[in-house]
């Protein structure tokens, strides 16, 4: 829906190709709250847009994260009336009830779901995991030392966001993940990106073992904090092994925050992709009755992201 792609030659990552990501020249929906939390007026607002010309899409089923979905549930129900079945909220026609949260649209009340596996878990690891994790699990290192600050016209930081941040970095392979790296604090002004430049070209991208590495997870503290409140921004692709990785923090992935996606769930639009056959693998018995494990390995895929739409930087609280 959105091109998440990392741009090694300028740096960028993220949305700053979706205009040119498509040939018919048609945008797909993509909206950023900038760490705002959610309310039914944006739902409702991002759903009537995703209708109109040219895009003519229904979308049918909005996905959240789990505190999302609890501070829509708290709009609901501060504004609802209540009777044994159900909760109805004049605040934006959000409705909580047995049937759970819907909100109305333009074909009808779209289903709201909670997501729990939408996001990787919000703080980094204290020490390496896994039985083969990259560079043997200890930290990777940086060029040069700390972080830098420089002018960038893609720059996602304001006024408001000016000040010091700490970044953690976590090395992520098919054996595991390293030990965080905590970087010295940046100071960062409006209109200015973050970059980090990783020491990391001695380092196998991939290995018959496991042992290689594939991207970082990066967790940014919140404004003049200390490292403890370092929390998830975005995972960034290792650069290829013959070269050093950089990362660069645009402010358009803000920690703390989450996607809403707003999805045309029909075929004609969304299809599931199977990767392998069905697989049927028993377990280890330790009762009388004997379990086992089905297996279905795939992946959605949109084949008209014009139909659908992303709210991202959802603040996870009200």
């Amino acid at each position: 829906i959105s091109n998440t792609a990392y741009n090694a030659g300028t740096g960028e990552a993220g949305h700053t190709t979706i205009g040119t990501a498509f040939s018919n020249g048609l945008t797909p929906g993509y909206s950023n709250n900038a760490g705002s939390s959610l309310s039914p007026q944006d739902l409702i607002e991002k759903l009537y847009q995703t209708a109109a010309a040219p895009n003519f899409g229904m979308v049918n089923t909005a996905y959240v994260d789990p505190r999302v979905y609890s501070s829509l549930v708290s709009i609901a129900t501060a504004y609802g009336r209540f009777d044994s079945a159900q909760a109805g909220s004049g605040a934006g026609n959000l409705v909580f009830g047995s049937e759970g949260l819907k909100i109305a649209g333009p074909g009808g009340l779209v289903s709201i779901e909670s997501a729990p596996l939408m996001m990787p878990q919000q703080d980094p690891n204290s020490q390496k995991a896994g039985e083969n994790p990259p560079n043997s699990g200890t930290a990777v290192t940086l060029n040069g030392g700390s972080p830098s600050a420089a002018g960038n016209a893609a720059s996602k930081f304001l006024a408001a966001d000016a000040g010091d941040y700490i970044y953690k970095i976590v090395g992520v392979g098919d054996g595991g993940i390293t030990a965080p790296l905590t970087t010295a604090a940046v100071t960062v002004a409006a209109g200015e990106s973050v970059t980090i430049d990783i020491n990391d070209d001695g380092i196998a991208r991939a290995g018959g073992d496991g042992t290689g590495l594939r991207y970082y997870r990066v967790y940014r503290s919140t404004k003049n904090g200390a490292a403890s409140t370092c929390k998830y921004m975005w995972s960034y692709p290792a650069f290829a092994a013959t070269q050093d990785t950089q990362i660069r923090d645009d402010n358009l992935h803000v920690p703390n925050t989450a996607p809403v996606f707003l999805l045309q769930m029909d075929p004609g639009v969304m299809y599931w992709a199977q990767l392998l056959d069905f697989i049927r693998r028993p377990l280890a018995q330790v009762k009388t009755t004997v379990p086992f494990l089905l297996m279905l390995f795939g992946s959605p895929h949109v084949k008209v992201p014009t139909k659908c739409h992303v709210i991202d930087n959802v603040s996870l609280t009200l």
